[in-house]
């Protein structure tokens, strides 16, 4: 058992915001420090004594949205921006699908736009290029970008600004079929075997780069001209790469760059927030990839014993959460705690740390809805808590604007003279999907992130109070 710190009387930390920033930040740093004890009596953990902290925003680079993904990386405002781009599989246009299918950020780099209509088709750009929908295909494939570029009379840029070549004269090809005029282009690879070596090292070489085009040489560097890029060997130092190194000039950058794409799909999206219009308190939480399906047993102020100390789950399997905290599909952060082991044996949340981005957990409401929220991986937050730090404890526990979950268990190596673990693990996950307990789904509302929720970031300079 454990005395709880004061709350402020009357006050909720997970209400949604709406008072001063002067008592807005009080508020929450006296529920940081109460719910956390909260959560160290039901992992029977003593208290972690905390610094003043900012108030927290919940904020990751990118996470799930329903149908797809946001991502904030390629925003203009830094680091701490939230706004950004969505990758969806809305309108019967699987973006999403086609996106994550050609590997991703890895392969494809990070959104850089919203979608647009490009030469007839919808469109998304991406660090790599144009990824267009050919729904006469039924697939998704990168835009000839350097083509467009050439049709649209930037060649002369491309070779004063990124030393890139112009097209060779297709009319040498005239006759040759398709075969022959790939196999006369992959010749020019010999020019360079360190360009030859990274050409032919992606795998989809050809879906990534399409055909070489042309290529040129200087005292700094020779360049091959590809269908949707460029890879250059410099021959010297430069400020952007070691003299030796390849490098590649992306077709999304270029066209962004050359002024090419249209305006307004630049323009960064404010996020949303996807909640359920009636949320439930939660019953059961499960988590198909572990197997886990447990009972979830409330715990609320009212319940506090004389001493200010709150009795922890009885059973092994049980999972905690606390009242005050967001209800299942609420545009807020729902809380949980579970035991890592028990009696020797494992617990409830004994796998939670083999979470990884993607992965699925359902709450199941009191009124029988299912609510499937989708796991923001650990490389995305802390997720190991030392004892010994102080860590900005509003960014797991603390209200938040989106509607998510985070659950919290014990982590690392057991002390037996202090009877408690090292660590803790954090993992979070976002609301993506609304089912009846039959199965069909259910709709989700949308609407634009409350203006309250952008004043502590790096956007808010650059944001216009609503009226």
């Amino acid at each position: 058992m454990l005395r709880l710190r004061p709350v402020l009387s009357g006050s909720s930390a997970f209400a949604r915001p709406t008072a001063a920033l002067p008592l807005l930040s009080a508020l929450r740093l006296g529920v940081r420090r109460a719910l956390l004890a909260l959560l160290s009596a039901v992992l029977a953990l003593p208290t972690l004594l905390l610094s003043p902290a900012v108030t927290a925003r919940a904020h990751v680079p990118d996470y799930p949205v329903p149908e797809g993904h946001f991502f904030t990386q390629t925003a203009a405002s830094g680091d701490e921006s939230m706004l950004g781009f969505t990758v969806s599989n809305s309108g019967a246009v699987p973006l999403w699908s086609e996106y994550t299918r050609l590997g991703g950020i890895r392969t494809l780099g990070y959104p850089a736009s919203q979608r647009f209509i490009w030469n007839g088709w919808v469109a998304q750009v991406v660090q790599r290029g144009i990824l267009v929908w050919h729904p006469e295909r039924g697939r998704a494939e990168l835009a000839n970008v350097m083509d467009d570029l050439s049709a649209a009379g930037y060649d002369d840029w491309l070779r004063t600004a990124q030393s890139i070549p112009a097209p060779f004269d297709v009319h040498e090809e005239a006759g040759l079929d398709f075969d022959a005029i790939k196999a006369r282009r992959l010749r020019f690879l010999d020019g360079n075997p360190q360009v030859k070596q990274r050409f032919l090292g992606e795998r989809n070489w050809e879906d990534l780069y399409g055909l070489p085009v042309s290529f040129d040489e200087s005292d700094q560097v020779w360049v091959l001209r590809t269908q949707r890029a460029a890879l250059q060997y410099w021959k010297v130092d430069v400020p952007w790469a070691r003299k030796g190194t390849v490098t590649v000039a992306q077709g999304g950058d270029l066209a962004k760059e050359a002024g090419l794409l249209p305006a307004d799909a630049l323009s960064p999206e404010y996020p949303t927030v996807f909640r359920s219009a009636q949320p439930e308190v939660p019953v059961r939480l499960t988590i198909p990839k572990l197997k886990v399906d447990a009972p979830i047993v409330t715990f609320g102020l009212d319940q506090l014993e004389k001493d200010g100390s709150l009795p922890a789950p009885k059973r092994a399997n049980d999972v905690a959460w606390y009242d005050y905290s967001g209800r299942a599909g609420e545009a807020n952060n729902a809380v949980f705690a579970g035991h890592v082991d028990w009696n020797g044996a494992s617990a409830v949340f004994a796998r939670i740390k083999e979470l990884v981005n993607g992965d699925q957990v359902v709450l199941t409401g009191a009124g029988g809805t299912r609510f499937t929220y989708e796991v923001l991986g650990c490389d995305d937050v802390e997720c190991h808590l030392p004892l010994s730090s102080t860590p900005n404890v509003d960014e797991f526990v603390g209200f938040s604007s989106f509607a998510h979950l985070t659950m919290i268990t014990c982590e690392g190596q057991w002390d037996r003279i202090n009877r408690d673990y090292s660590n803790r693990r954090i993992v979070r996950a976002r609301l993506v999907a609304i089912t009846s307990g039959q199965g069909a789904p259910q709709p989700i509302v949308a609407e634009p992130l409350p203006y309250s929720s952008w004043i502590f970031t790096a956007d808010a300079p650059n944001l216009v109070r609503p009226n």
